[in-house]
């Protein structure tokens, strides 16, 4: 990105800029008095002074001072701190700015996102998207920092400018004529940091995506013996990062190299012009290099900004491609619709069809089917048939491209979604545990579940048994996806949560699936406890868990091809049979 074109994003930066004027204006002002200073040092008095500084002793003498010494000392001495006093609030609030621009944008990237589309937060990858939210948003906050400490440069550079024209046009004008020379010599070199900041930004995204991925297969990896494929891909990958970071560092600093060693020719050539051909004073030509001492530093300093911002600007439109494509996949809750309290008589789908956005293909074709309040559904069939996509159609996670979903003969798009899913209980096929305490994972949907709620739904999902095992109770740290439980734990667990605030309706996503028999009776007997107590649409692979359901749904490639109860189905020996 061209320096500038993101100008202004960083919060406060305009009075940013007015601070850093006023700096210069006053430090400026301060090296000017060094001119009178000096005269006064060597000849006793102001009384030669030529214009412009003719209006220092004018000024001088209608505030009361004599042009002394001492006089102009203080007045230096003021100036200077007052501009060193503004330069320091300046740097303050360009880091609050700067910090303050990371949280926000770090903000707005979670709230998009979650506030997106289930079809948009799925397809989403986990390394990826860390790797924006942690290191491409601090890069955007660097590039904008850059952006600010450049163009207050620039402007501190325009002010000493001026006040050096005072002293002398001419040489300011070799000056600035030197300057230009610079800028074309150091070109090639801004070039390069921009093909190395793309460069950064890949190396970064590949070690987040990869790293990311490898840490949630360690298991695997370790079982499989196949660590050191994963360390050599993974040190491949640092040595990528390495190698741009590495090269736009040193890019940077042959620019300074650069930037620093060329002033050196232009003071001696100014000092030669100033003596031998233009015949300033000392005192004047003094004045003049040190105005150009403090110019050097910040065109070097500008020069360094503008690397810095090439460097790290890609992280800019990473960052606003991700918060675009989130914004553009918000999902509609119909906040106005109607809030759904609690189901009366059951769900109807009618002739619904789903297809995935990415392949066009029909997921779902023509459903048909019902639930009844407080009745237990079953869905079964092989992998690939849609039990789970329908399931999400039923929490509202995704919008069928055809049919109507009735809820007490209204439709489901009628109603508040956030009110409908607050009174859905979910169990997930991959079962959910945070890396929090047992407390917290139970509470996560139902905060203000009182402790008779807490306790009754512990017991009914046998979850009791397990926590009388851990060591701090409801306060035991689970650690990462619940490591400190075994899978028939977890599932225990997910079930305790969904039934936590009394669910209108409780979607079981292969509740029992992969679990040993004792763990598979446990959750059977959890289910058998509520059925009938609230409304039950279950997935299923083992057929034990679904035996007392008033009706099983029998699906293939996206179709319901059989129902019936248990019984009624496998006396029919049909597809039921072989699912």
């Amino acid at each position: 990105m061209r320096l500038f074109s993101t100008f202004g994003q960083l919060p406060g930066t305009w009075v940013n800029l007015a601070v850093i004027v006023l700096s210069g204006m006053a430090e400026g002002a301060g090296l000017i008095l060094f001119v009178p200073l000096l005269e006064v040092m060597a000849n006793g008095d102001a009384e030669n002074l030529r214009w412009p500084f003719t209006l220092i002793a004018e000024a001088f003498q209608a505030l009361g001072l004599p042009v002394t010494l001492l006089s102009l000392l203080g007045a230096i001495t003021v100036l200077i701190l007052g501009s060193l006093g503004l330069a320091y609030s300046q740097r303050h609030m360009i880091i609050r700015a700067k910090n303050t621009y990371t949280l926000n944008v770090r903000d707005t990237l979670i709230r998009r996102l979650f506030r997106a589309t289930w079809d948009h937060v799925s397809r989403q990858s986990h390394g990826e998207f860390f790797n924006k939210l942690v290191t491409e948003t601090q890069r955007s906050s660097n590039a904008l920092q850059y952006e600010l400490m450049a163009a207050a440069a620039m402007v501190q550079i325009f002010v000493f400018i001026s006040f050096s024209s005072l002293l002398s046009w001419r040489l300011m004008t070799i000056a600035l004529v030197f300057g230009g020379l610079i800028a074309v010599v150091v070109r090639p070199w801004q070039r390069r940091a921009k093909i190395l900041g793309e460069a950064t930004s890949r190396a970064n995204r590949n070690l987040s995506f990869h790293g990311l991925d490898f840490l949630r297969a360690a298991k695997l990896i370790k079982a499989t013996a196949n660590e050191e494929t994963v360390i050599g891909g993974l040190s491949g990958h640092a040595r990528a990062l390495f190698e741009a970071m590495y090269r736009s560092d040193l890019n940077l600093a042959q620019v300074y190299y650069i930037v620093q060693a060329l002033p050196v020719l232009l003071l001696s050539g100014i000092i030669a012009v100033s003596h031998q051909v233009l015949g300033l004073t000392s005192a004047s030509t003094l004045v003049f290099l040190l105005f150009l001492a403090r110019i050097a530093p910040r065109i070097a300093q500008l020069q360094q900004q503008t690397q810095g911002y090439a460097i790290a600007s890609p992280g800019i439109a990473i960052v606003r491609g991700m918060v675009a494509e989130s914004a553009a996949a918000r999902e509609e809750l119909n906040n106005g619709g109607i809030g759904f309290e609690s189901l009366k008589q059951g769900i109807a789908l009618d002739n619904i069809s789903y297809a995935y956005p990415e392949s066009g293909n029909p997921v779902l074709d023509g459903i048909c089917l019902t639930i009844e309040r407080n009745g237990m559904a079953a869905l079964v069939g092989r992998s690939g048939a849609g039990k789970s996509t329908l399931i999400d159609i039923l929490a509202g996670l995704r919008k069928p491209d055809g049919g109507t979903i009735l809820i007490d003969g209204k439709r489901l798009d009628e109603f508040n979604l956030a009110s409908w899913r607050r009174r859905i209980g979910y169990v997930t096929q991959d079962t959910i545990v945070f890396n929090d305490t047992v407390l917290s994972n139970l509470l996560f949907a139902s905060p203000e579940a009182t402790g008779e709620e807490l306790a009754e739904c512990l017991r009914l999902s046998h979850f009791s048994e397990v926590l009388a095992e851990l060591p701090d109770g409801l306060d035991t740290v689970l650690g990462e996806a619940g490591l400190r439980l075994s899978g028939g734990q977890k599932q225990r667990l997910a079930l305790a949560r969904a039934l936590i605030g009394n669910p209108q309706l409780l979607l079981l996503d292969e509740a029992t699936s992969a679990l040993d028999n004792e763990s598979e009776r446990l959750i059977q007997d959890a289910i058998d406890s509520i059925a009938h107590k609230m409304t039950i649409v279950a997935i299923a692979h083992r057929l034990t868990t679904i035996r007392k359901a008033d009706i099983i749904y029998v699906m293939e490639s996206g179709r319901v091809v059989e129902a019936g109860t248990y019984d009624e189905l496998v006396d029919r020996g049909g597809r039921f049979n072989a699912a």
